[in-house]
């Protein structure tokens, strides 16, 4: 992906999402994002890691999990997309949820993960999803929801959010 191109964005049914992305659409707008990581391990099959992460979410109770899901490699799988999900507790249907797959206590995200991010940012801002002005949706980490106890999105991509906003920047220029 260079500065002005789109990342893939793999469909739910691309990718063979088995379960339900949910009934609630989300509301018109919201202005908070929050940012996880799946802890799932990565492989070169983004289409199979979502499906695995989409079993560990079931498993949980939380399919359809997160909105959207930013592969290592840059992919965007949409997970629940414009409909509730099930990624912060009492936020879902106020929030979209941001997933980089991988574990991010052990392992460094990667400038396509942030640049597909940041990318969708755009995105919603175009479809007006969010608010417009950048500064004006907060992109918080799962840890800084109300009553989380978690170190969600871990520790190496936790201090780092801000480079999604960055890169929206910089993709909107």
């Amino acid at each position: 992906m260079t500065n002005h191109q789109a990342p893939i964005v793999v469909q739910r049914d691309q990718w063979k999402a088995r379960h339900s992305a949910g009934r609630s659409p989300m509301p018109a707008q919201v202005s908070r994002i929050y940012v996880h990581h799946t802890v799932t391990k990565a492989t070169g099959d983004p289409c199979r890691d979502m499906r695995r992460l989409e079993d560990v979410l079931h498993a949980r109770g939380l399919a359809p999990g997160y909105s959207f899901v930013f592969h290592p490699s840059g992919v965007v799988l949409v997970g629940a997309g414009p409909n509730k999900g099930a990624h912060t507790g009492s936020q879902n249907g106020a929030s979209y949820g941001f997933a980089f797959l991988g574990n991010y206590d052990t392992d460094v995200p990667g400038w396509p993960q942030f640049a597909s991010a940041g990318w969708m940012l755009n995105l919603l801002r175009f479809l007006g999803r969010i608010p417009a002005p950048l500064e004006a949706t907060s992109i918080l980490g799962h840890n800084d929801a109300p009553g989380a106890a978690t170190a969600c999105p871990g520790r190496h991509l936790d201090p780092k959010l801000a480079a999604i906003r960055w890169w929206a920047g910089v993709l909107n220029s």
